[in-house]
This record gives structure tokens, C-alpha cells and sequence, in this order.
């Protein structure tokens, strides 16, 4: 099936014509499946040398910098890879590609149609080289020659690219007299209402699109973004939660929920967007330290929780996702230390590396495990060191002095209280 059903076919030799124009990426794990799209391709007009092929979502968008094909078709997901999320990617690379999905379930068919603008058409397999020749021919058809409710979309949106907004508004309303599913229509005119600062009346037509659609990727975004800006955090994540059911995120969109899910307390679904982030091309700064941040106050929150596995788990992941940063490793063994979880701190004081510990940061947490096993022996030899090096922090300073009194090393105490108090005024209680 195809959301192109109601177009009418261009003619042979204009297909022929424009297949001889352009690039074809088909990006398909099944060598079958793309034998039989190539076929298909080769029967309409298409010269081998303009299809080209991959397995890899790398290799996919490599090719795409490279030949910028016009015409895509996907499977709807290959090795853990999606093709939403391909076409997502790559219509930053090439203007408004055709592109087509294989679809396998009823739910991969629902999102497809649910993709509108985006996904020209839909092929549910198995399918036999007969449907393909008729769908490839529908979509392209669909693209030259559009059905009059995408022709009323395209001048809506031309007059809104203008800011004529009136005029865009006209045409956008008349989609959506015509259209059997308008949500498209909708989603449109909320963009309107938005641009003249009508949030709530933008809601609303969000909502209207998705009585229609249930699951219209652009009105359920829309819908997301309007609520985050009118400061509703919990109606904000139900939203993207239902959106990360169905569709790929991007690293922008995949901050903001794992901010919204900190803010509304979700902490439990922190681990997976931690999946999403590692899935990731595209891991910016900016999210890696959200990712982290979050990775981090998850594990605090665990440990009030009891769930100690869990939290050492997620602290490993914040020091990984850190880079191994030597104040995220002291951090997550001093909270580790809080609930005297001394062998998880100590795994996370073995992820130093070993040309980090000279680091203040290194040293300071080495003393924190050291210090919980309570050797005092080792403590003080441990803090003495540090503090020679000039690494020690106050921690340090105060527990030395007072490992050193209870020893009746009141001399060597007073050195330290001398050095120590200079730097940390605190300490001056022992003067």
C-alpha cells in the first residue's frame, strides 16, 4: 500500500527521462530485496550506474555527500539503524528527496503514513517486483505531478516561506477542507498561528492534526515544542515519550527530553536515552554534558533508592560518558562513599587512568577509598603524600590532622594545621 494511491501516473518516457536524471540510494539488508528494487529501478529507465547501495548507515550517508541522490529507498531498519532516521540526516545533505520505506509490521506501515511530507511511499513486504515497479512509479509520479491537496500544501507553504501569511493561511485551510487525512493542513497552520505568537491557538491545531493522524511526526513535535515553550513539563515529556516510541531523535530533541525527564523526575528512564546517546552520530558537547549530568543525579537518586547496582552502574556510565574526567570519578565515589558502597567506588577509582593520577581530582578520590576502608595506617601514610604533593583538599587536611592527634602525633599535626590553615580557614579550629 501507498500513500500515493490517488495520484495518477506520469507517462513512461517522462519517468525514463528523469530516472536517467538522477541518483538512487538504496539502503536495504537483504540482498533479495535489493536485487529486486534494482530490477525495478532498471525497468523504469534507471542506468546501473546511477543506483547505488549500502548496508551501513555510515557508508549510506557518505554516499549521500558524495552523489547527492535525489530518489531514496529504505528498509525500515537495518542492523539497529532506522531509515526515518537516514532521511532525517540526509535532507540536510540533499533538498527534499523522494524517498520510500519498506515496511515489515502494521506498526512500521502506521508510522510510515504517519511520516507525511517526509515518506513519499510506503512498500509493505514481502513484495514482488510488479508492486515495486508500481510504487516507485506512484511516488516519483506524487513528487511531478501532486494530488491537490499536497498541491495546496506546496503554495501554503511558498506564501509562508514569503510571510505572506495570509495568503499561506488561505491555502493551508483549503488543504485541509480537501484532504482526507489533513493533518498536514494543520500542522501548517499552527506554524502560523506560532509565527503571529499565538501559542495556545497553535495547541490547539496541533491537537486537531492529531485526531486525525494519532501518531503525524510533524504535529506531534509541534505539539512537544509548543508545550516545552508555554513551560508544561509534564504534558511536554507524555508527549515526547509517545514520540520516542515511533521515531528517531535527534541529538537537540534527545537533550531536551532528558532534561524534561530530570525536571519531572522520570530519573528511571534516564538509561535508556543513555541507549539513544550511544546510538548517536552526532554526540555534540552540549548533549554529552547533559548526558552525563543526568547519568549522574540518576545514580544519586538510585542510591536514596537503595538500588545499588543499578546506581554503581549508572556512575560508570557518567564517568564514561565524562571521558573519564577526574571530577566526575571523585564525585561518583564520594556519593558512592555517602551509602558505603566501598567495592563499587573502587571500581570506579580503577576507570583513572594511570597517567591521570597525579591529578589533584585522582588523588583526592584514591584517598576517599582509601580513607573508607578504614586502614588508618594507610590513610594518613596516603593523605600525608598527597598532601606533600600539594594535591590535598580539605577533606584530606582534616582527616590527616585527625588521624595524627588520635596517633599522638600532635607535632607532626601542628605542621599540618600550619599549611592547612592558610589554604582552608576551616581548619584554623584546630589551632
Amino acid at each position: 500500500m501507498s500513500k500515493a494511491e490517488r495520484t495518477v501516473f506520469i507517462p513512461d518516457d517522462q519517468m525514463k527521462v528523469y530516472l536517467q536524471s538522477i541518483q538512487c540510494l538504496i539502503f536495504e539488508s537483504s540482498n533479495s530485496a535489493k536485487n529486486m528494487i534494482t530490477a525495478a529501478l532498471r525497468d523504469l529507465g534507471m542506468p546501473i550506474q546511477n543506483i547505488h547501495f549500502s548496508k551501513s548507515y555510515d557508508s549510506a550517508l557518505d554516499i549521500a555527500r558524495t552523489e547527492k541522490p535525489k530518489l531514496f529507498i529504505s528498509e525500515y531498519e537495518v542492523r539497529g539503524r532506522f531509515g526515518l532516521e537516514l532521511l532525517y540526516d540526509i535532507k540536510d545533505i540533499v533538498p527534499e528527496p523522494i524517498f520510500i520505506l519498506a515496511t515489515s509490521t502494521a506498526s512500521e506501515t502506521s508510522v510510515a503514513e504517519a511520516a507525511e511530507e517526509d515518506v513519499d511511499a510506503y512498500i509493505v513486504k514481502p513484495f514482488m517486483g510488479e508492486q515495486l515497479l508500481y510504487y516507485i512509479r506512484q511516488a516519483i509520479s506524487y513528487r511531478i505531478d501532486p494530488p491537490p491537496y499536497i498541491a495546496k500544501i506546496k503554495e501554503g507553504k511558498k506564501a509562508f516561506e514569503g510571510d505572506d501569511l495570509a495568503e499561506a493561511k488561505r491555502f493551508f485551510f483549503e488543504a485541509s477542507t480537501i484532504g482526507e487525512k489533513p493533518s498536514l493542513a494543520f500542522f501548517y497552520l499552527g506554524q502560523i498561528n506560532e509565527k503571529e505568537d499565538e501559542l495556545e491557538q497553535a495547541l490547539e491545531l496541533y491537537e486537531d492534526g492529531l485526531t486525525y493522524v494519532p501518531i503525524h511526526y510533524k504535529c506531534m513535535t509541534a505539539k512537544f515544542e509548543a508545550l516545552d515553550k508555554l513551560k508544561k513539563p509534564n504534558e511536554a515529556y507524555s508527549v515526547v515519550k509517545e514520540i520516542l516510541k515511533h521515531y528517531p531523535v535527534t541529538p537537540q530533541r534527545l537533550g531536551r527530553m532528558i532534561y524534561l525527564a530530570m525536571v519531572t523526575k522520570h530519573f528511571t528512564d534516564v538509561e535508556e536515552y543513555y541507549n539513544i546517546y550511544q546510538r548517536l552520530e552526532n554526540r555534540t558537547e552540549k548533549l554529552q554534558v547533559i548526558v552525563r549530568a543526568a547519568l549522574f543525579t540518576t545514580g544519586k537518586y538510585l542510591l536514596q533508592e537503595k538500588q545499588f547496582d543499578r546506581a554503581s552502574s549508572l556512575f560508570e556510565k557518567a564517568v564514561l560518558c565524562s571521558k573519564r574526567d577526574n571530577q566526575v570519578i571523585l564525585k561518583s565515589i564520594e556519593e558512592l562513599l555517602k551509602s558505603k558502597q566501598i567495592p563499587p567506588a573502587e571500581h570506579i577509582l580503577s576507570l583513572i587512568a594511570q597517567e591521570s593520577m597525579t591529578v589533584p581530582e585522582a588523588q583526592q578520590a584514591e584517598f576517599r577509598v582509601v580513607h573508607a576502608k578504614n586502614d588508618r595506617s594507610a590513610t594518613t601514610q596516603l593523605g600525608m603524600k598527597i598532601i606533600d604533593n600539594d594535591c590535598a583538599d580539605e577533606f584530606i587536611f582534616d582527616s590527616v590532622i585527625q588521624l595524627l592527634k588520635l596517633e599522638g602525633s600532635d607535632r607532626i599535626a601542628e605542621k599540618y594545621i600550619q599549611i592547612g590553615s592558610t589554604k582552608f580557614p576551616n581548619l584554623k579550629k584546630y589551632i
